[in-house]
């Protein structure tokens, strides 16, 4: 062997010449930390930052730790916590690489740990790029573990099934040249191939076939195996060696490695627990980006997504429209509303009768709970005395932008709201119709995907609802009410 097993095991993690910290470091660091970070923390936990705005806290603060390992550790590692909280894996796998990089012989047993840690309760399959690097990194742990056992075994006795196993410990180390040194040693056409390909003479495309398809006993180890076997696909290609058939399965074998950083597909365990509340995380249908659609042709069917509401005060839900109770809101779970981008449309209308001389309705808020004002992004009729006013708020922000009793003419309109984020603020624009009623900006969001609301105590009536994982333009929006609640545009077909 080359080199000692631990010396290639840490080669993966190594990077700048700095000691990874011990466990005493860490734990004298863990007061400086708490107390730099604790501001931060507060807005989070007061609504006024989110969990995004924590992490690029600690990645500042990691960036200005130079001097002292254990406290860049902590604000790293620190940031993949937040960043996966607010599912922004992408950040969350790039914060992890930083510290991999910063920080020299981070153990797989320590990556394991922070990612674990960091989903808590979630199901981090549905990161599958995170997901990946964990299931590696325990397999990387496992490996360390049992390469001294397997070299004294080996002493006493030799079988095929102990020598690959103790040549897969090299592999998953990054020490292939040892390896194949094992592999070699395996009786036939299994070793002939390892020896093959020490010497420079086996088949490219045959290589890729043959570590495709091997199957590691290091469950998490299969990416290491697959990866070696790309190699060998491209050259193939390159070299003109694979083609037609063949090389449309190889070309789709090698896409498969780009592992996407979230999987719509898979619930997370927080979400499949509350499922009995029915919330649930959207998934955007195709490129139109539309998740959900109640038509209220058939009772309360979400066409798009599958979801109904969790609560509402009548069954009165048919032909295309549904009139609400005075005092009785249809609400849809939380989730229902994806974080920013997105676009809400309502078509909505309600009369004078329901509200009495004094008092307010939502035409729709989007909240983290039903009984949260502040926390919401709204718009809502409103009476004082004989005057009827229309506004629109968020998180606290209230601005009124129509006044008159036609506003409760019974007149059927479409109400739309878009969020999106830039540079920190939420930036949400209101249209009554295709016309622009005003935009409010906010240093806040919500912490997680939020539920929907619709009216209370005018006892409306609604003809459709649609809600966008993305920003529709003012064209599409005109568009939509040109078209009405029964026409879908063909923007919203996925075409």
């Amino acid at each position: 062997m080359k080199k000692l097993f631990f010396a290639a095991f840490f080669a993966l993690f190594t990077g700048v010449a700095v000691a990874y910290p011990t466990k005493s470091d860490v734990n004298k660091a863990i007061p400086m930390v708490k107390e730099l970070m604790a501001p931060t923390i507060e807005a989070y936990n007061n609504g006024a930052k989110t969990a995004a705005d924590v992490a690029q806290m600690s990645l500042t603060f990691a960036e200005s730790s130079k001097n002292n390992e254990a406290v860049r550790y902590l604000f790293l590692r620190g940031a993949v916590d937040y960043y996966v909280k607010g599912e922004e894996y992408k950040k969350a796998l790039e914060s992890l690489k930083k510290l991999e990089s910063k920080i020299k012989d981070v153990p797989p047993s320590a990556i394991a740990k922070i990612i674990e840690s960091a989903f808590g309760q979630e199901d981090m399959r549905r990161a599958p790029r995170l997901h990946s690097k964990f299931r590696l990194a325990k397999a990387l742990v496992e490996a360390s573990d049992a390469a001294p056992v397997l070299k004294e075994k080996l002493k006493r006795f030799r079988t095929d099934a102990l020598i690959r196993r103790y040549a897969e410990t090299f592999a998953l180390s990054g020490d292939w040249d040892s390896a194949l040194d094992e592999f070699a040693n395996v009786s036939g056409d299994f070793g002939l191939m390892a020896k093959a390909e020490k010497e420079g003479t086996a088949d490219k495309a045959k290589l890729g076939d043959f570590w495709w398809d091997y199957k590691t006993s290091f469950d998490g180890g299969e990416i290491v195996f697959r990866k070696h076997s790309a190699s060998y696909y491209r050259k193939a290609i390159k070299e003109g060696k694979i083609d037609g058939i063949n090389r449309t399965m190889v070309e789709r074998r090698l896409a498969s490695l780009s592992l996407p950083d979230i999987d719509y597909s898979v619930q997370s365990k927080v979400a499949s627990q509350t499922r009995a509340k029915r919330a649930h995380t959207t998934v955007a249908k195709g490129p139109s980006g539309l998740s959900h659609r109640w038509s209220f042709v058939e009772g309360f069917v979400d066409s798009i997504g599958g979801i109904p509401p969790v609560k509402y005060g009548t069954d009165n839900a048919r032909n295309g429209s549904v009139r609400l109770k005075s005092g009785s809101p249809l609400e849809f779970p939380s989730g229902t509303v994806p974080l920013a981008p997105f676009t809400v449309q309502v078509w909505a209308s309600a009369g004078h009768n329901g509200l009495g001389k004094n008092g307010k309705d939502f035409i729709f808020k989007i909240a983290s709970a039903s009984n949260s004002n502040n926390d919401s992004v709204f718009w809502t009729w409103s009476r004082n005395g004989k005057e009827w006013v229309s506004s629109i708020g968020a998180f606290g922000r209230l601005e009124k932008v129509g006044h008159g009793k036609k506003l409760a003419d019974g007149k059927r309109r479409l109400y739309t709201v878009t969020g999106r984020m830039s540079g920190g603020e939420m930036v949400l624009n209101f249209y009554q119709d295709g016309a622009s009623v005003g935009e409010l900006k906010s240093g806040r969001s919500w912490n997680s995907s939020p539920m929907l609301i619709l009216g209370g105590s005018v006892a409306p009536t609604y003809y459709e609802v649609r809600i966008y994982s993305r920003v529709l333009s003012r064209s599409e929006i005109a568009t939509s009410a040109n078209e009405g609640p029964d026409r879908l545009p063909e923007f919203g077909k996925g075409k």
